[in-house]
């Protein structure tokens, strides 16, 4: 990345990974630590059930000054050590908070366990909230952050519900409108203390803005959230690039939708031309980013357990139209799983010695008239398992896309 180290030479991934183990070890951590270079991670304990995962670190690290980064460590590595939950609601509620996450993540962090033990994962407790975004909750202290689970909520005998109506209270009272006019008409948040993407759940804190009976906001990175007038053309088209921006540098995408408010809650918004092309091809990078992240802890789940199964990538490619699309291939005669794509290309198989060509369909032809691919499971984003590759009979009747 360019960055240097406080030696003048290029900070390394594996550079950095010492770092964090020499910041753990100063606090007191004496279990086994183990860096694994292929998933940027660390993990902890004899039987590696706790997986620190080192990108966010590694990337804000990166970004903070010299004199910033001592900080950066100390945050991260806090969450090393193990911190006991209260055993009660009531002794935890004054410390619960919302916060919304990629729609991937609760996935990416059950598989990223998957990759080194087969220790059942306690799972996240979830709220459907957009297409690419969920609702989650957190136990929040002077030293971490800890995602609230399933099992937790359990212990203590209430409802996701129940918890998130306090989380909400909580925030309101530490939420006044804090936002930075960056550019005419458009607003970006203040707070920078982690929850700026929650106050989304706040519809009158945008409102303050006097934007308007129609604002609309995206939440691309977890410390950004972007407000301007939904009849402000100009306004959209500089906030989908501000999203872009923010997620080239920050990373910690959450959600590349822009919301509207409707009966008090945000809902999606579909903007018209030429701001709706602008926003599908963030959208389609988004999820051609969280397709990257499962495929490598796919691939790395699949050989420790000795799976032999191809998993294919989202590739983003530009059509004849000019618009931005996702691809994926599927050569027959190998066990595939498909990211769900706006294409397909098929490589067939050598046919009397001669190559053949490739041929591209598009998602929802395969789909609907091979009979090839079934889902794999509930997982986001989707993946199919494919069946069987379509017989030359069935693939003469698919209308195809030119190459």
């Amino acid at each position: 990345m360019g960055i240097l180290d406080l030696f003048g030479s290029k900070l390394t991934p594996a550079k950095f990974a010492t770092l964090m183990t020499d910041a753990a070890r100063r606090l007191g951590i004496t279990e086994t630590i183990r860096y694994d270079a292929d998933a940027f991670s660390l993990a902890i304990g004899a039987d590696t059930s706790r997986v620190l995962n080192l990108h966010n670190a590694y990337n804000e690290y990166c970004r903070a000054g010299n004199d910033e980064r001592a900080g950066v460590i100390a945050a991260y590595a806090a969450a090393f050590v193990p911190r006991s939950m209260p055993a009660t609601f009531a002794a935890a509620r004054q410390a619960l908070l919302p916060i919304l996450r990629n729609r991937a993540t609760p996935d990416l962090l059950r598989l990223t366990q998957a990759c080194t033990n087969d220790v059942g994962h306690d799972a996240q407790a979830t709220l459907p909230f957009s297409e690419d975004a969920v609702l989650m909750l957190a136990y929040d202290t002077e030293h971490a952050v800890q995602p609230i689970t399933a099992s937790m909520l359990k212990g203590w005998g209430v409802s996701i519900e129940e918890c998130l109506a306090v989380a909400l209270d909580n925030l309101r009272e530490r939420t006044v409108s804090r936002f930075d006019e960056v550019v005419p008409g458009v607003f970006v948040s203040a707070w920078n203390d982690s929850y700026d993407t929650s106050r989304l759940l706040f519809p009158d804190i945008v409102h303050q803005l006097n934007l308007g009976a129609d604002p609309v906001m995206m939440i691309p990175t977890r410390g950004r959230m972007i407000a301007t007038s939904g009849v402000n053309l100009a306004g959209m088209l500089a906030m989908t690039e501000l999203a872009q921006r923010y997620v080239d540098e920050e990373g910690r995408q959450i959600s590349a939708l822009m919301y509207r408010f409707h009966k008090g809650r945000a809902v999606q918004h579909i903007p018209e031309e030429p701001v709706a092309a602008r926003l599908k091809a963030l959208q389609l990078q988004s999820l051609a980013s969280d397709y990257g992240g499962q495929k490598q802890l796919l691939d790395r789940f699949h050989e420790r357990k000795g799976i032999d199964i191809y998993v294919a990538s989202c590739q983003l490619m530009q059509a004849a139209d000019g618009s931005v699309v996702t691809m994926s291939v599927w050569t027959e005669g190998v066990a595939t799983l498909l990211p769900k794509t706006s294409m397909v290309v098929l490589n067939r198989v050598v046919a009397d010695g001669e190559p053949v060509e490739p041929i591209a369909v598009a998602w929802d032809e395969l789909m609907n008239k091979t009979g090839s691919l079934k889902l794999l499971d509930a997982s986001y984003p989707p993946r199919y398992r494919t069946i069987g590759f379509p017989p030359g009979a069935v693939l003469d009747t698919l209308v195809l896309i030119a190459l």
